[in-house]
């Protein structure tokens, strides 16, 4: 029977990098993916490469932070080997701050002045009664994303598994030997789960999951990704 090092659950776009990052080390990786890799929340991203302490709780600022400096270099990887153009882009978000916000944070304003005056950045925008700020974040376009990393997850030797669900972590003496799907098993001695919102399903360590969706109190989107001109 086949073993690996490393068996990843999930084929998003957290357990495909991971799958990249591990074969770097001489690692050997399989995925199994209940559908087709990339198909589930990382195909449905909005591609926000967010790094900003109003909208992420502070135990993961520095995790984000770390992130957003490193994601440049990740992105030239996957389009380098995988021939595929993820459509980074830098131009910025406007970010409408609410009373709330300023109070929480009176340099917003001033740490983050918008590039040019709002009527010009976005012509058609409406008046809002908030001030604007411009955070310089990047977006991407995550169905690129999520295929360039399968392709390079595949240049690299990562093994797929696809179309067949993980239903169990299958354990010996106390200790993982690999998983279960509907269909068969797979053996390795160290098992992640990147299964995103089903993560919590698995048995014998089933723990319950939330769905969390970003509220606000105001009828319209609090931010804005600014488009490159247009050439007509």
């Amino acid at each position: 029977m086949q073993t690996w090092d490393v068996i990843i659950i999930g084929g998003g776009i957290i357990g495909l990098s991971l799958a990249i990052a591990l074969r770097k080390r001489g690692v050997t990786v399989l995925v199994v993916e209940r559908g087709e890799p990339g198909r589930e929340a990382s195909h449905a991203a909005a591609g926000m490469l967010a790094d900003f302490p109003l909208e992420t709780p502070p135990v993961l600022q520095t995790l984000a932070t770390a992130s957003a400096r490193m994601y440049p270099e990740f992105v030239h990887e996957l389009q380098d080997e995988s021939g595929t153009n993820v459509d980074v882009r830098d131009q910025g978000t406007i970010f409408f701050a609410t009373p709330e916000h300023l109070r929480e944070r009176p340099c917003l304003i001033t740490d983050c002045p918008l590039p040019a005056p709002l009527d010009e950045l976005e012509p058609a925008l409406g008046h809002l009664n908030l001030a604007a700020i411009h955070l310089k974040e990047r977006s991407v376009d995550p169905r690129a994303l999520t295929a360039a990393a399968l392709k390079a997850a595949r240049h690299r030797g990562v093994d797929i598994a696809s179309g067949t669900a993980v239903t169990e972590v299958l354990l010996a003496d106390g200790r993982v030997i690999g998983v279960g799907t509907e269909r068969s098993s797979y053996s390795a001695p160290v098992i992640v789960n990147c299964a995103g919102a089903w993560a919590g399903q698995l048995p014998p360590l089933q723990f319950p999951t939330h769905p969390r969706t970003a509220a606000s109190p105001i009828p319209y989107r609090p931010r804005m990704s600014l488009s490159p001109p247009r050439i007509s």
